[in-house]
């Protein structure tokens, strides 16, 4: 039989887990949001297509998506701030974002992710 404080160890571990997941994907979501794909399912399907498996399921869904902006939000707002590392990777972000800003207008750039395929044109 399983103790009690057994099962409450277990259940905070897997909140801890949840957490880690959730600091680790949000940042690559709204990176993707920046970059203009808007859809939730659209990001869902690019996660897919590279093989990253969801929390407790292998494949996303826009629901997905949501749950994780979601529970990044109310980690914001209850003043969990996320882990160094990711600070460090919005902050490449940030510069991504000011040398498109200063490119010449004309055609939007081409938005790509770390494999080389433009998600502008695949989401569409």
């Amino acid at each position: 039989m399983v103790s009690r404080q057994h099962a409450t160890q277990e259940a905070q571990l897997l909140t801890e887990i949840f957490a880690g997941f959730v600091e680790a994907m949000e940042p690559v979501i709204r990176d993707h949001l920046s970059r203009g794909i808007g859809h939730h399912g659209a990001i869902a399907e690019v996660f897919n297509r590279r093989g990253i498996p969801c929390w407790g399921r292998p494949r996303w869904h826009a629901t997905d998506i949501r749950m994780v902006l979601s529970h990044g939000d109310a980690r914001r707002a209850a003043g969990r701030a996320p882990c160094p590392s990711h600070a460090h990777g919005l902050a490449d972000h940030d510069d991504q974002q000011t040398r498109i800003a200063q490119q010449p207008a004309g055609d939007p750039p081409h938005v790509r992710d770390g494999h080389g395929i433009d998600l502008l044109r695949r989401s569409r």
